[in-house]
């Protein structure tokens, strides 16, 4: 769910941006003694390689027999209340519910909101995560799509994000002392510490950064619900308009993928029965 940014980065270590999508940070080492300079003809080892392995979904495998969400989640969800059971049997659903997360010391996640605005469960097994989170308010989330199209996003703090105030905003923002234009900044960002057995959840909507200061061994999972069905159309809309990869997207979010989906697999069954395969169908 599936998610950060933090200042020891600021030295050594290059940031893993992303959400879902696993992925290695490479970081320099500082330890080299001046006799690693003393030849010419000596190649330069190339960095160590940081792993932050964070799209491991395990529900089809025997680990889902050893774990299972918190129950409200399971009450909450909408692939366990709403999904047809012959579809999830067939392994046709959206495979977004238990994840397993492995990061070495140093690695980190940039800002980011959860595929589809889906609320997150975290369970810390072993290690430690710091998280930086900022709520979904209308600033915040006009600030991180002007951040998520930058060029340079990968060079800017999120939280150092701003932007001029329009005309037709509310009453709110910063003197600039440069400028002494109004502008907006990122508001209410927190830091979350989470040890060992900890179970965290992260709402809908909510943007975050995730650190890792130990190595670290965590199950979470996604899940859709009702409480906040608005803010998850908005993230949604939000991915679309910035063009989010569909492999990063919550599979078949939209009811009318779902639709479509039991309407071709009806029709082709129909097709079959009478003998005239699935191609006639889908033409």
């Amino acid at each position: 769910r599936r998610s950060l940014p933090a200042a020891p980065h600021r030295s050594r270590r290059r940031r893993d941006r992303g959400g879902r999508g696993g992925g290695v940070v490479a970081s320099s080492s500082s330890s080299a003694s001046s006799s690693s300079f003393s030849s010419s003809n000596e190649k330069q080892r190339p960095p160590p390689r940081v792993l932050n392995q964070i799209s491991l979904e395990f529900s089809r495998t025997p680990l889902r027999d050893l774990v299972s969400s918190p129950q409200f989640v399971r009450d909450l969800d909408w692939i366990d209340g709403c999904w047809p059971e012959s579809l999830t049997a067939a392994g046709d659903y959206p495979r977004v519910q238990y994840y397993c997360l492995t990061s070495t010391e140093g690695c980190y996640t940039d800002f980011h909101v959860d595929f589809g605005g889906t609320s997150v469960w975290y369970h810390i097994l072993s290690g430690r995560k710091i998280f930086l989170l900022i709520p979904p308010t209308p600033t915040n989330m006009k600030l991180y799509e002007k951040w998520l199209c930058r060029r340079d996003q990968n060079d800017v703090f999120f939280p150092d994000q701003t932007a001029p105030r329009n005309d037709d905003d509310d009453d709110t923002g910063t003197i600039d002392e440069e400028t002494g234009t109004t502008i907006e900044r990122v508001e209410g960002c927190v830091r979350v510490s989470l040890e060992p057995d900890q179970t965290f959840i992260i709402p809908a909507g909510w943007i975050h950064a995730v650190y890792t200061p130990l190595d670290s061994i965590v199950l979470g999972g996604n899940f859709l619900h009702g409480l906040d069905a608005p803010r998850q159309l908005d993230v949604h809309c939000l991915e679309t308009r910035t063009r989010v990869p569909a492999k990063v997207s919550v599979p078949q979010f939209c009811a009318y993928d779902v639709l479509r989906r039991r309407v071709v697999t009806a029709s082709v069954a129909i097709r079959q029965r009478r003998g005239g395969g699935e191609e006639g169908c889908r033409r």
